[in-house]
């Protein structure tokens, strides 16, 4: 079964191997010391150094109460900017060889998200080319490092388990919640020579998905995205100043069911590339993915038990690259299996 994990919009607890996250009660009144005020509800926190000390000291005297080795857990993650740029993790040097000098500016992601990485390994390597790997990507896992943690995603976990000298790419992503296959590039230059055939609209994309509610014939849909960093993605029917049109082709499979909620299991050849486009796009005709908890308003109903996250798997990714034509598909996978065994095991399927 894949593993229903954390949702994008939601900050997970730490499971027993992780150290106890706690946001510390005894924190020193910033105004005193740096100027700047931190807001203890929230989780990260923004500091102006007056005098110059070691990141350690400055920590401990802000954070009195976080537990011995809290701190050098939120270094390993990438949790500390200074002066806009991330701290690099260097295992060979600890929070006090850090110096902070007068006037500099220290952001602090003190409760990260975290990720369960444990299923990354190289079985998940579909295809190894000397200029890309193409992989399965599991549920609940980012493609890439997100802004309070540099660590647990596919990217920096695979990079580590293959031994690669240089960091692998990306080249597109998948959301968090959503599983299947991934091209990476394995260089600068062949992820540039690959974001172009994307951007060209060169690469073909089919994703399987289940849509909440009826389907009965093929749609072609085109709407346009409202700019925004925040989801829900906004979208219209019609052209807003600003906005990128998103467009994609859906056409249902089967019908199925669970407690006479009708459900479509769907194909969706996606044709752009916006960030939540399949889920902001089937939203807007009624038919959001049955377990979508930010586009799907019926997932409020605590009977519903969330399937194999999202319910949204990247199926069938197609491209010719320097000369010679790639065609991956994930039917006869043990992954894909096992992700539709996991909507089986909720739902009727007809």
């Amino acid at each position: 079964m894949i593993k229903n994990l954390i949702a994008e919009n939601q900050t997970p607890t730490l499971g027993p191997k992780n150290l106890k996250l706690q946001i510390p009660t005894g924190i020193k009144n910033p105004s005193e010391s740096t100027g700047l005020k931190a807001d203890v509800t929230s989780s990260t926190f923004h500091f102006k150094v007056s005098s110059k000390t070691s990141l350690l000291d400055f920590l401990e005297h802000q954070f009195p109460e976080t537990e011995p080795g809290y701190l050098q857990q939120l270094n390993r993650l990438g949790c500390f900017y200074l002066n806009q740029k991330r701290l690099p993790y260097d295992p060979e040097k600890n929070l006090r060889h850090v110096l902070l000098q007068e006037k500099d500016y220290l952001r602090v992601h003190f409760q990260p998200r975290r990720f369960d990485v444990s299923e990354i390994d190289t079985h998940l390597v579909l295809d190894n080319q000397p200029d890309f790997l193409v992989v399965f990507k599991p549920s609940g896992v980012p493609c890439h490092p997100t802004v309070d943690n540099y660590q647990e995603n596919l990217i920096y976990q695979l990079t580590q388990k293959l031994n690669l000298k240089t960091p692998l790419q990306i080249t597109h992503r998948l959301d968090t919640l959503t599983c299947g296959i991934l091209l990476v590039a394995k260089t600068k230059k062949s992820q540039a020579e690959i974001n172009l055939l994307f951007s060209q609209r060169k690469v073909e994309k089919k994703y399987h998905c289940l849509a909440d509610g009826l389907l009965n014939q093929p749609l072609h849909l085109k709407h346009f995205f409202i700019e925004s960093p925040r989801a829900p993605k906004e979208v219209s029917t019609f052209y807003i100043p600003g906005s990128k049109i998103g467009e994609l082709k859906i056409k249902p499979l089967t019908v199925c069911s669970q407690k006479d909620r009708p459900m479509t299991f769907c194909e969706v050849e996606l044709l752009t590339g916006r960030t939540h486009q399949i889920r902001a796009q089937l939203k807007k005709i009624g038919l959001p993915l049955f377990a979508d908890p930010v586009y799907n308003p019926r997932n409020s109903d605590s009977t519903i038990i969330p399937i194999a996250p999202l319910g949204l798997c990247a199926f069938d990714l197609q491209f010719q690259f320097l000369g010679r034509k790639f065609n991956y598909n994930l039917k006869n996978h043990i992954q894909y299996k096992k992700w539709i065994d996991s909507l089986g095991s909720q739902f009727t399927l007809g």
